[in-house]
Order: C-alpha cells, then structure tokens, then sequence
C-alpha cells in the first residue's frame, strides 16, 4: 500500500473494511506434530511425575472419553517409526492420565 497525498500517512495504518482476526496457520502431518524432538526424554519423565504426584491437577478421565483415547492410540502407533516404539508416549501406559471410575 503507497501512500496517497490526499490522506495523512498513519491512515494507512487502519484498513477500510470490518476488523478480523488473521492467523496463518497452515496444515501440517500430525506425525510430524507428534514426533519425539530431542527433549522427548527429559518431557515424558516431567510428565510422568507430575501424573504421578498430582493426577488431579494435570488431567481427568472421563469414561465417555475412552473411544477418543483408543482412536488417538492407535494413530500415534501409526504416526511412530517402529523403531522408536520404545519411547513413543503411546506405548508407554504409564505415561497416561489415571483413569478416574465415575
């Protein structure tokens, strides 16, 4: 946008249409989002202590949430090389929030 010499410089600054939010945000492979970085290590076992000394604060199970739980198991199972499986979240039950029976 050039500056028009009929119009002060600063209402540039204010487009003339209706305010909207805009965020780029693009699609991307889950797999990728998923992936153990290089401080996978050091975040599952901060994890791992904090579901373990205070379950309460850090999650809650809910029974109706149990088929959503198993779908995204099972697609991190796929999204994971089988060769890093050992340290994949998923296959790690302890890693998991404490399901809390209603």
């Amino acid at each position: 946008m050039s500056p028009r010499p009929d119009r002060p410089g600063w209402l540039e600054l204010f487009p003339d249409e209706e305010f909207r939010f805009h965020i780029g945000v693009k699609p991307g492979k889950p797999e990728e989002f998923f992936a153990p970085t290089a401080d996978h290590a050091r975040l599952l076992a901060e994890r791992k202590h904090w579901l373990a000394t205070a379950p309460g604060d850090c999650a809650v199970w809910l029974p109706e949430a149990a088929p959503l739980l198993e779908e995204t198991l099972a697609l991190a199972q796929q999204w994971v090389a089988p060769a890093s499986a050992g340290s994949n979240p998923a296959s790690s039950p302890d890693s998991l929030p404490p399901r809390q029976e209603s």
